[in-house]
């Protein structure tokens, strides 16, 4: 259920189709089975993936419509990597409203680490960008050292907003048990 700026999908999202990656199956969901609740939903607890969604979004102005969407395009722009740089979007959720994981990996200076072709975006430290062939245990290697860092000066255990889907290999699999997966 993202939300910003006091917006949330949960406010104009109709229903959803859904493939269960356990079983294979594709289904429907309501939005209320979709069970929304603050970067929530039932998708996420329950390991599907979505495939695609029906939105009602709420009536207004050209002129209204025009003024908030150059809002968020300038937003993303100043604060967020560039759409050229290959991501998965944001790495980690934030573990509470005011509390941010790009702000303290920025703190710790970890803009520019790197796994391999995986680095930390110089532009939002809670962005891993793919600088040419990265593979899943660069970007698993970067997340761990990323968790690590924060947990380790901070206390916090993080959630991880991205998810591994596939077959994971050793060490993948260790990573990916030492952290909450959203």
């Amino acid at each position: 259920n993202s939300s910003a700026h006091g917006q949330a999908i949960k406010d104009v999202i109709q229903s959803v189709e859904i493939l269960d990656i356990v079983s294979g199956e594709i289904s429907v969901l309501t939005k209320e089975q979709l069970e929304l609740d603050y970067r929530s939903s039932f998708v996420q607890h329950n390991r599907h993936v979505i495939l695609s969604a029906v939105f009602k979004p709420e009536k207004a102005t050209q002129a209204e419509i025009d003024r908030l969407m150059d809002f968020h395009v300038n937003y993303r722009k100043e604060n967020h990597p560039p759409l050229t740089e290959p991501s998965a979007g944001s790495t980690f959720r934030n573990p509470s409203r005011g509390v941010y994981v790009g702000k303290m990996l920025q703190d710790l200076g970890a803009r520019e680490w790197r796994e391999g072709n995986a680095v930390i975006s110089s532009k939002h430290s809670n962005f891993i960008i793919n600088t040419g062939n990265a593979t899943s245990l660069d970007v698993s290697r970067l997340m761990y050292r990323m968790y690590n860092a924060i947990k380790d000066n901070f206390g916090y255990d993080l959630i991880a907003e991205i998810r591994f889907i596939g077959d994971k290999t050793g060490e993948e699999d260790k990573i990916w048990k030492s952290f909450q997966v959203h």
